[in-house]
């Protein structure tokens, strides 16, 4: 079974992430090898992005990355500002990979710089892959500010905010307990409720014992 694959680029201030947990649990799954060979991608890039992504399937490795980095900047009383990344195929989007950028954080909000942006945007096309989702904490409810809906990182239809509340101390594991916006050009973010997450939103655990 495939390990855990990470890299870091330090003269990028990047963290890739594309995992399946350690064995213990209890270490945070931040556990890291070196990714050993770089696969081609067989262009899915280049296949463009549907309209509608009707179903997300999201690993609990990549809950697990996500929870561990918010909790660390949260002990920190700050925000924290995660990537989701992969694949589309027809209507459905795969998610494997956390992107953590550099970003300027704060208490009340974070900012990644468009220079940065563009880097992600770069590595990532190497990897064939694709940021179609952003996550970041709130130090209260799991809802939209102004500058969040003025501010995402990306306005494509269907493309998924997540905030997850009380920097974290409210796990990111139960999506329902978050706030899920997904965007659309006719009525922009849009909060979708606990029914709509579960229709949407496939978790995956990513070990299996028998």
């Amino acid at each position: 079974m495939m390990g855990l694959f990470t890299w870091v680029r330090d003269q990028l201030g990047l963290t890739y992430t594309e995992a399946t947990p350690a064995e213990d649990e209890d270490d945070g799954a931040r556990n890291r090898v070196a990714r050993p060979y770089v696969s081609t991608g067989n262009g899915r890039r280049e296949r463009g992005i549907p309209d509608r992504i009707e179903k997300f399937y999201v690993s609990t490795a990549v809950l697990r990355e996500t929870q561990a980095y918010i909790e660390e900047h949260g002990a920190e009383g700050t925000e924290a500002y995660v990537f989701w990344a992969g694949a589309v195929a027809d209507r459905e989007a795969y998610i494997s990979t956390c992107v953590y950028p550099t970003a300027n954080a704060r208490h009340g909000g974070v900012k990644v710089p468009l220079r940065k942006m563009t880097e992600i945007n770069l590595e990532l096309r190497d990897r064939d892959q694709i940021v179609l989702a952003q996550v970041h904490s709130h130090p209260g409810v799991a809802r939209h500010s102004p500058v969040d809906e003025e501010k995402a990182v990306s306005f494509h239809e269907g493309f998924v905010s997540i905030v997850v509340p009380d920097f974290g101390e409210t796990p990111v594991y139960d999506l329902r307990d978050c706030g899920v916006y997904v965007y659309t050009a006719g009525d922009g973010w849009q909060l979708l409720d606990e029914a709509e997450v579960e229709d949407r939103f496939a978790i995956e655990e990513t070990v299996l014992e028998v």
